[in-house]
């Protein structure tokens, strides 16, 4: 039984998710990204610099991304998405230069 009508009750209907100028996602991006930066320096003092310095650029690179986007996309659903997608890269970058580290350093 399939209704067209609007359900306020939907995740995606959420105004505060619809809505918002997306500056929580700097926020926590922001954060993200010292956290993992303080990780790479850690990471770096047991081995060489090479991968933690990879690491570092390729994870601030996307928070680049996310300012730029933050000034350039009009608000709404479209930048919220890129948002997030910037966000999900970083984390995604971050796992992989991380487990390159680990792999690299075992063996």
């Amino acid at each position: 039984m399939a209704t067209n009508r609007f359900d306020g009750t939907r995740m995606r209907h959420q105004p505060a998710l619809t809505s918002s100028q997306g500056t929580t996602w700097l926020v926590i991006a922001t954060i993200t990204a010292v956290l993992l930066t303080v990780m790479f320096l850690l990471l770096a003092s047991t081995g060489g610099w090479a991968l933690p310095a990879v690491g570092m650029i390729a994870t601030a690179t996307p928070l680049l991304g996310m300012l730029a986007t933050r000034m350039v996309v009009s608000r709404g659903r479209v930048r919220l998405l890129t948002l997030a997608g910037l966000y999900a890269t970083m984390l995604t970058i971050a796992l992989g230069v991380t487990i390159s580290i680990v792999v690299v350093g075992s063996g």
